[in-house]
C-alpha cells in the first residue's frame, strides 16, 4: 500500500513540474508566434495585394454551404484610396483546414492568393496547393470562371478546399462589399 501511494505522489510531483514547465514555455513563446503569425500574415497580403496598405474592417454575418470560415477582411488602400479586400479564410481539406488569403479586386476578380497554412494536407499530393503552378490559375478570375481552375491529380479534396475557400471570400465580397468599394 505504501509504494502505490509513493508512486502516485511521483507521478503527481511529475506531472506538476511539467504542466508548470510548459505553462512557462507557453507564456515565454506565446508573443513571438504570434508576432511570426502577424508577420506572415501581412507577408501574404502583400503577394495577393502588392503595394497596399491594409485596413482590417469588421466581419458581417456569413454563411457558407461549403463550410469555408472567414476569419478576418481587410481593405486594401493604394494612394489613400480602396483597391479591393483581403480575406483569410479557411475551409476543409484532405487532411484539415487549408487556410488562405485571398485578394479581390473591385470588380470581382481575384488578385491573386497565398496559402496561409496546409500543413495537414499530404506531402507530395496536397501540399502542392502551395505552388505557384497551382496558385496562379485563381489570379484575374471571377466568380463565373472559379470552374475553370483545374484540379490538382491525386489532391482532389485539397484543391476542392482551396476552391471552396476562394467561392467563399468570392461569395462574401459579391454579397457585402461589392457596392461598398465603389
Amino acid at each position: 500500500m505504501k509504494s502505490i501511494i509513493k508512486n502516485a505522489l511521483i507521478l503527481t510531483m511529475i506531472t506538476l513540474v511539467a504542466g508548470t514547465a510548459l505553462a512557462v514555455v507557453y507564456s515565454i513563446t506565446k508573443e513571438p508566434i504570434e508576432k511570426s503569425n502577424k508577420k506572415a500574415t501581412m507577408e501574404a497580403y502583400s503577394i495577393v495585394f502588392s503595394d497596399a496598405q491594409f485596413e482590417e474592417i469588421s466581419l458581417k454575418d456569413y454563411n457558407d454551404e461549403n463550410n469555408s470560415k472567414i476569419s478576418a477582411v481587410s481593405k486594401a488602400v493604394k494612394d489613400g484610396k480602396a483597391a479591393g479586400y483581403v480575406f483569410t479564410t479557411a475551409s476543409k481539406g484532405y487532411g484539415g483546414d487549408i487556410k488562405l488569403a485571398v485578394g479581390i479586386d473591385l470588380a470581382g476578380s481575384i488578385t491573386g492568393i497565398s496559402v496561409l497554412d496546409a500543413s495537414n494536407e499530404t506531402p507530395g499530393l496536397g501540399a502542392r496547393v502551395q505552388e505557384d503552378e497551382f496558385t496562379a490559375q485563381f489570379k484575374n478570375i471571377n466568380s463565373d470562371t472559379l470552374n475553370d481552375v483545374d484540379a490538382i491529380s491525386g489532391a482532389t479534396y485539397s484543391s476542392k478546399g482551396v476552391k471552396n475557400a476562394v467561392s467563399a471570400s468570392l461569395k462574401y465580397f459579391n454579397d457585402n462589399l461589392k457596392e461598398e468599394g465603389k
